[in-house]
């Protein structure tokens, strides 16, 4: 039951109707950007038609010889209107992958599905985007240092606070 409640609300977000990119701030529809959380890492965001965006980050989660690729799809849409229109503040929510690798006296690695919960804050004159999203991860992980075959299906969730500057 809470599985359809979630479906239909879901495609009731994803159909809301928003502002285009291009009333949001000034700049481009390609942003470049720092992020601070699980990972911390570089960040690109790619605006298509719209309010959909592509994001691509590529950080470390805590370990020095360890990395992160994380990409995700998103819907970006306004609940409620600002009253001064020099900023606005969307939410979005999307889904994606995320792989994971650590190379050193033993081999690690994950991979798995990643969903985007966020809000975003646009400041019309200004080219940049703050964010914050969670991101919950269901993925298949390799725990175990040498041995082979230790493969484990887990859930966790991510956080992240960011900016991008777009051209």
């Amino acid at each position: 039951m809470s599985r359809r409640i979630f479906t239909v609300v879901f495609l009731l977000v994803m159909t809301l109707p928003g502002p285009t990119m291009a009333a949001r701030h000034t700049g481009g529809n390609t942003g470049i950007g720092f992020v601070l959380g699980d990972p911390d890492g570089l960040s690109l965001k790619f605006w298509g038609k719209g309010e959909q965006a592509v994001q691509i980050r590529l950080g470390s989660p805590g370990a020095f010889n360890a990395f992160t690729f994380t990409a995700t799809l998103a819907h970006h849409f306004e609940p409620f209107a600002v009253k001064d229109d020099s900023y606005s503040i969307p939410f979005y929510i999307g889904g994606g992958f995320r792989g994971s690798a650590m190379a050193s006296s033993f081999t690690y690695l994950d991979g798995g599905l990643v969903g985007v919960i966020g809000t975003s804050v646009f400041v019309k004159e200004l080219p940049v985007e703050f964010f914050l999203e969670v991101r919950p991860v269901v993925a298949l992980y390799d725990d175990a240092v040498g041995v082979s075959g230790s493969l484990h299906l887990g859930i966790q969730t991510e956080g992240a606070l960011g900016i991008h500057y777009y051209f």
